[in-house]
């Protein structure tokens, strides 16, 4: 390693790869577009501040602004022009009138992000996707957003992982609607919202991954580790308290109230065994499956956000989840063959007159898309 490179949680640069980020630019970010780094004068080495993909509170900002700091060292990992794209391709979607513009922006968004994180040899961020997605439909206040950071950053940054990319699939399989898949967002980033605060333990935490890895398993690590009985109810009970939670606190992040009440199932199995066993599987519309169809994939452990390694995210995702064997013990296999599907079709240019787009059937597999309020 020469004299100027550094390795840093998982990072390998150059200090010729930094740039500047003023504290003014910091501030008017919520999600950090790179890792913010301070060069220690006294000790010659890097000493990593924020993350890319935290979330940028403003009491961090203003903190070091009262020192007199003015600007950070910045490994930029996120594409400003990526981001732009994505939130014109989202907002093609909200601004659609009719199906066939529907259609047309619908399938205009699938293609660019299949590109980007279905094909494995993207050269790409994922990050990029997470940061126009939180732009196009965060309606949370910043104390609900900090309360989420400050009980682990883990839980925030996966949060926003889950919602996005549900955001994506709800768009897959069918629904078109912009206020419908702002819901779905919504959800998705607020599943675990009752495990906020002092109720999120490192055994629940673990507990977490090991429910996600396979149904059934987080209570029974939580019973091996002796954990106490309290610890087990909130676990158990999570999927309910988070959406009392969500209920109370967030309501004005949702055009359709009645969405919430996906939060309360998102831990079903087909049978309805689930957390806290409130439904059963063919009690579950598409939509309702979708949140807990991501949740299931995304594992709860760091990512290190590079600018060049998003590539085919979601469809390792999705095959992760098909080999572990869960696609029959969770409602969600219709969902999973109809993306996949989908996914792949995107992927494949065609060359279509303006008549034959106009007169196009919106259709995914043999199921028409779903607009509400059309």
């Amino acid at each position: 390693m020469s004299e100027k490179e550094f390795s840093l949680k998982g990072l390998s640069f150059d200090k010729k790869d930094l740039k500047i980020i003023s504290l003014d630019e910091l501030g008017e970010k919520q999600i950090c577009p790179g890792h913010i780094i301070f060069m220690s004068a006294k000790f010659g080495k890097p000493v990593l501040l924020l993350r890319a993909g935290d979330f940028v509170d403003s009491t961090f900002v203003e903190k070091y602004k009262a020192k007199g700091q003015k600007s950070f060292y910045i490994l930029q990992v996120t594409n400003d022009e990526a981001i732009e794209k994505f939130e014109s391709l989202w907002m093609k979607v909200k601004i659609a009138k009719f199906e066939n513009e529907s259609l047309l922006a619908r399938k205009e968004l699938l293609k660019y992000f299949s590109e980007a994180y279905w094909y494995n040899d993207s050269q790409s961020c994922v990050l990029d996707y997470y940061s126009a997605c939180f732009k196009t439909f965060s309606r949370l206040s910043d104390e609900i957003l900090v309360q989420l950071r400050e009980t682990s950053n883990l839980l925030f940054e996966r949060a926003i992982q889950v919602a996005s990319l549900s955001a994506m699939v709800a768009l897959a399989i069918g629904y078109t609607d912009f206020e419908v898949i702002s819901d779905v967002f919504h959800v998705s980033l607020l599943l675990d919202f009752g495990l906020t605060g002092d109720k999120f333990s490192f055994h629940i935490a673990q507990a977490c991954e090991k429910e996600r890895a396979m149904p059934g398993e987080g209570i029974k690590y939580l019973k091996s580790v002796n954990a106490p009985q309290a610890e087990i109810k909130i676990f158990e009970q999570h999927p309910n308290l988070s959406h009392l939670n969500v209920f109370n606190r967030c309501y004005g992040a949702f055009y359709n109230l009645e969405m919430m009440k996906i939060i309360s199932y998102h831990h079903e199995n087909r049978d309805g065994s689930g957390l806290p066993n409130k439904f059963n599987f063919w009690g579950l519309a598409d939509i309702d499956v979708v949140p807990g169809f991501v949740d299931a994939m995304v594992p709860h452990s760091e990512v290190i956000y590079q600018a060049d390694n998003g590539g085919g995210t979601l469809k390792k995702l999705v095959d992760e989840l098909e080999s572990a064997k869960k696609l029959d013990i969770l409602p969600v296999r219709r969902i999973y063959d109809r993306l996949t599907t989908v996914m792949s079709e995107a992927l494949v240019s065609k060359e279509e007159t303006k008549e034959e787009q106009t007169e196009e059937v919106a259709v995914v597999g043999d199921e028409p898309l779903v607009k509400f309020g059309s």
